[in-house]
């Protein structure tokens, strides 16, 4: 889940909410971060701990919903990016006024 507002105002915070899964219960302390490449293109990443006994896992997933805090400081179009268990690309946009 990748859910940001649709428009922002330059120096003002706004929040965006995040979902991240991972397909067992071996993952454990899932973490978000959001990582800037430029001023206007950023990443959504998750991470987490994977442990497993004789590699086997439960069946369940885990997942974090988390809110993020994002303070765009110039206007324009934002582009934000994160990537589904499958890979897909997940894209969203801001545009700050």
């Amino acid at each position: 889940l990748l859910d940001v507002d649709n428009i922002g105002i330059a120096n003002e915070e706004l929040s965006m909410r995040v979902k991240a899964i991972a397909p067992s219960g071996c993952y454990s302390d899932l973490e978000i971060a959001l990582e800037k490449i430029d001023e206007r293109h950023h990443i959504l990443t998750a991470s987490a701990t994977y442990f497993s006994k004789n590699n086997i896992c439960p069946y369940n997933i885990v997942s974090r919903d988390t809110i993020i805090s994002f303070t765009p400081q110039v206007t324009g179009v934002y582009y934000f990016s994160a990537n589904k268990p499958d890979l897909t690309i997940l894209r969203d946009t801001l545009i700050v006024e």
